[in-house]
């Protein structure tokens, strides 16, 4: 099983939402929502969770998770290390 791009995203903005509460969601932009999962230690941690739960690749050098074979593509480097090699989650 793999998450989606899309999928990621909505997580994160429903995480945004629950721990945002009563703030106006019209305001909330994609900065916003990457700084409060960045800096919410019950966001980050439940992202990296579901990450390493649904990822079928994961960075040779620091085993990051990096998603589905489609996600793995799209990256450049390892966000976390700057790796370049990715390899199937073992």
């Amino acid at each position: 099983m793999s998450i989606s791009i899309d999928d990621l995203k909505r997580v994160m903005r429903e995480a945004a939402r629950e721990e945002l509460g009563s703030r106006d969601q019209k305001t909330l932009n994609g900065a916003d929502v990457v700084h409060h999962a960045c800096t919410c230690p019950g966001c980050y941690s439940d992202i990296i969770a579901r990450m390493r739960a649904n990822s079928t690749w994961e960075c040779e050098t620091c085993k990051l998770p990096l998603g589905d074979k489609e996600f793995m593509e799209s990256l450049k480097a390892c966000p976390f290390c700057g790796d370049t090699h990715a390899r199937p989650k073992r």
